[in-house]
């Protein structure tokens, strides 16, 4: 005869109901799921908001009046638009006090262009001015761009070298972007000239209805200001707005005060994340409690037999402790790996949906927290079999073994 061991029993006992130990493992899976998904978004939301803080550069972006949730959504999202202002006002910017640099951009929607075989944010930057784009480019283009060259965000299709279609024109890809899990990443950038050439001579200039006045050579969308550290941002802002809001038609957009946003929102979410996932295991641990509870009442005739064949309370107590570790573990494993499987394959869908700058968190980042989230999903199982385990404690043998005669 073979001898019966701890595992074999655990597993007899787990196969005799398997309906119940899937529901009890599925719980603890469903916690699992939702933490893991809440902590690995909020980290990619976090690191998409500090990246953009360092790669962003400017402190006030000055705009045209009525545009500040365009340039908003472009920086955030990459939801393409296109609007116009002078540039003279960046000319005169530069004369104030308290703006330690200064420079314009372009935006150009392609996405509502025939022409255009990519739908993408063009942006027009200014070689000679930029501090926002160039400092990222220190390792992957060292040089100027040539006439027909642009560069590529981290999500445009294309190598360095490959040749995408603008506004009729072939143009080259000359570097691609680091991710920044802004709107840039789904944006070209080429030479504020050349973009403003390619857009007057294209067939989209027509419908743009550019402002009565506006110089057709010099115009900008926007126009970006670092300003001193010694000069409070937002006095300076509106300082600047009060004097030229009216000749210019502008309003601005603290870059501070668009970061504080995204995080207020970012605390919300995993406020509620955590809350909902804290409920989701203390309600595990109660229902796991209250199941083995249940079926050590169940099983008294099984532990009363034995007990007389000579098993130890001890040894007993670790048969329910092992079976509750082992629905723990495969439901916490079973959670993370589906939340991991959801995660890289609509990574792109949830950045969009969530409206929030957003990167991938790294391999280390996602061992970490897939650790610590199995670890609090194997936690549950034995620390809910602990009330079963007094219970069993106190079971007698012989008198379990009379009741069920």
């Amino acid at each position: 005869m073979n001898r019966l061991t701890r595992f074999q029993l655990i597993r007899c006992n787990l196969s005799r109901k398997p309906a119940r130990a899937c529901i009890l493992a599925g719980l603890v899976a469903l916690f699992a799921f939702t933490l893991f998904c809440g902590t690995i978004i909020g980290q990619g939301v976090s690191a998409g908001t500090r990246l953009m803080a360092e790669r962003l550069g400017a402190d006030v972006l000055f705009v045209p009046y009525g545009y500040e949730s365009e340039v908003q959504s472009s920086l955030l999202r990459g939801e393409p638009s296109s609007f116009f202002m002078d540039s003279a006002f960046a000319a005169e910017l530069r004369a104030e006090a308290g703006a330690e640099k200064v420079t314009t951009q372009l935006f150009i929607a392609t996405l509502k262009a025939a022409c255009c075989t990519l739908p993408v944010q063009l942006i027009g930057i200014d070689p000679q001015t930029d501090f926002v784009v160039r400092p990222w480019l220190a390792d992957a283009l060292r040089r100027p761009l040539a006439e027909n060259e642009v560069l590529a965000g981290s999500k445009i299709v294309g190598q360095v070298g490959d040749e995408i279609m603008l506004f009729g024109k072939k143009l080259t890809i000359a570097a691609r972007l680091d991710p920044t899990g802004m709107g840039f990443d789904t944006s070209v950038f080429m030479d504020i000239g050349r973009a403003r050439r390619l857009l007057l001579l294209s067939d989209l200039a027509p419908r743009l209805n550019l402002p009565e006045g506006l110089d057709r050579n010099t115009f900008v969308s926007s126009t970006l200001v670092k300003v001193d550290p010694a000069t409070d941002v937002r006095s300076f802002a509106n300082d600047i707005s009060q004097r030229y809001a009216i000749p210019y038609n502008l309003d601005f957009v603290m870059v501070a005060g668009m970061l504080s946003d995204i995080s207020a929102r970012l605390q919300a979410f995993s406020a509620f994340f955590y809350a909902f996932s804290g409920l989701l295991w203390v309600l595990a641990v109660i229902v796991l409690a209250l199941v083995f509870s249940a079926s050590v009442q169940e099983r008294k005739k099984e532990f009363g037999l034995l007990r007389l064949v000579g098993a130890s309370r001890a040894a007993l107590a670790r048969v329910v402790m092992q079976e509750a570790l082992l629905l723990g573990a495969a439901g916490a494993l079973l959670g993370v790996a589906a939340a991991g499987v959801l995660m890289a394959l609509f990574k792109t869908y949830i950045g969009v949906a969530l409206e929030l700058p957003s990167l991938s968190p790294g391999f280390a980042s996602l061992a970490l927290t897939g650790g610590g989230v199995f670890s609090l999903g194997l936690l549950a199982g034995p620390l809910a079999s602990l009330p079963a385990v007094r219970k069993l404690g106190r079971i007698d043998a012989y008198l379990a073994l009379r009741e069920e005669a």
